[in-house]
């Protein structure tokens, strides 16, 4: 028999799912909380249940997505054996996600300088994982010999970069553009060339 908590949880969750959805599509800088409401169909008390404002609601939602991508990855990444499989799954799972979020909420997070910081702390998390992975890979000599944490931080310091809008203008690029590339400039570089045939692309899971 499904409780009333149950329920309760299970429309919160239904909520949020849907949130996310509309800030892929249209980002939220825009939207009060009357619009959201209106949007999902509900009361905006019903919202205010998930998060006492809009900034709070914002955070959990992005909080939400943050999370879900980081467990992506390691779950991409434990579908394989080798150190170079694993990273390179691992690495296409933030490609994806960022080619999901679309650009108009990657725009939003960055102009709000509370969820720019939440971005940069998602990518600080990413960044351990990579890390981790590479120094196992340098370890059993499926990589070239770089220093893990060398990689690692040339890896967040040029998704800083990327991040900047006038940059990205003078490229010509998205955000999930340069990351793609980003991606397949390390995984050349650091994975020997045998290693990098080798290595799968999601897909091929």
């Amino acid at each position: 028999m499904v409780t009333e908590s149950t329920r309760r949880a299970s429309d919160a969750e239904r909520r949020l799912e849907k949130l996310e959805q509309i800030f892929r599509k249209e980002g939220f800088r825009h939207l009060s909380v009357s619009d959201m409401a209106a949007k999902l169909h509900c009361s905006k008390r019903s919202l205010y249940e998930l998060a006492p404002s809009k900034q709070d609601l914002i955070a959990l939602v992005l909080q939400r997505r943050f999370a879900r991508i980081r467990q992506s990855g390691w779950d991409a990444a434990a579908k394989y054996q080798t150190p170079t499989e694993r990273t390179w799954a691992f690495l296409q799972v933030g490609t994806d996600a960022l080619q999901e979020m679309g650009p108009k909420l990657l725009a939003d997070i960055e102009e709000d300088p509370i969820t720019s910081q939440m971005f940069s702390e998602h990518g600080r998390r990413r960044q351990d994982g990579i890390r981790a992975m590479i120094e196992e890979g340098v370890r059993n000599g499926d990589f070239a010999g770089y220093h893990p944490h060398l990689v690692a931080e040339v890896i967040i310091r040029s998704f800083q970069r990327m991040r900047d809008p006038t940059f990205l203008q003078e490229l010509g690029m998205s955000t999930a553009e340069v990351w793609d590339e980003l991606t397949r400039l390390i995984q050349n570089g650091l994975f020997p060339r045998d290693g990098a045939k080798k290595a799968l692309s999601p897909g091929d899971a």
